[in-house]
């Protein structure tokens, strides 16, 4: 028993260790650039796996490095490490693993950057405008999809009472339409599942707790 014992807080230790240096960091030591790059969903996302699924495309969105066989490679190292893909709870490590993952493979120190809206505003703004792709939790109901359908864009505000579960996904900055665009795929209505918020209703939204104020991004650590 105390072998066992003394092997998970070994594993736990590790893990750690892995969380602390690929995932969660500051926003202020991403090396950014201008990313006019693709933005086409390359995961079919759903209700089961939109947490992974989304960090996935992230990943594609701002490196254009990350396609279907690095996606299974990941799945495949973290089953390795006894981790249940179905489960939300191991959202918290799925980053560093896919930010582990890239930097082995492109010889690059590729991490998980976090960025708080209320904090960091201003450079949230100039990010957008730099077309960095942000991964964002929002809450999810048919009435969201009813508002964006009529015209294709979020103009309402919602309350956190009104979900019915939540939901990853990502977004970014449309400067033709001066809208903000989700990105995001669903069986075989993707293409009528990529819509835009208001840029108002976007922040009111925040406010109510609806869409969470913490976004995370897939990026190159700058040199220090």
């Amino acid at each position: 028993m105390k072998f066992y014992v003394l092997i998970k807080i070994w594993k736990m230790n590790k893990l750690l260790e892995i969380m602390n240096k690929y995932s969660w960091i500051d926003r202020k030591l991403a090396e950014i650039d201008e990313n006019n790059s693709d933005k086409t969903p390359q995961f079919e996302q759903d209700a089961s796996n939109c947490w992974f699924y989304s960090m996935c495309n992230n990943a594609y969105y701002n490196l254009q490095n990350f396609n279907l066989s690095d996606l299974i490679e990941v799945k495949n190292i973290m089953k390795s490490e006894w981790f249940n893909m179905k489960e939300w709870w191991d959202w918290c490590i799925s980053w560093a693993f896919i930010a582990k993952y890239l930097s082995e493979k492109l010889d690059l120190p590729v991490r998980c950057f976090q960025i708080d809206f209320y904090k960091d505003t201003l450079k949230f703004a100039e990010l957008l405008k730099k077309w960095v792709v942000f991964e964002m939790s929002r809450f999810n109901a048919p009435m969201l999809y009813l508002d964006a359908h009529d015209d294709w864009k979020v103009n309402q505000i919602y309350r956190p009472y009104q979900a019915t579960g939540w939901h990853s996904t990502n977004f970014y900055y449309d400067p033709e339409k001066k809208l903000l665009k989700e990105l995001w795929t669903w069986w075989d209505d993707s293409k009528n599942n990529q819509f835009y918020y208001d840029i108002l209703y976007f922040w009111k939204n925040i406010q109510t707790r609806c869409i969470s104020p913490i976004f995370n991004f897939i990026w190159i650590l700058k040199d220090e």
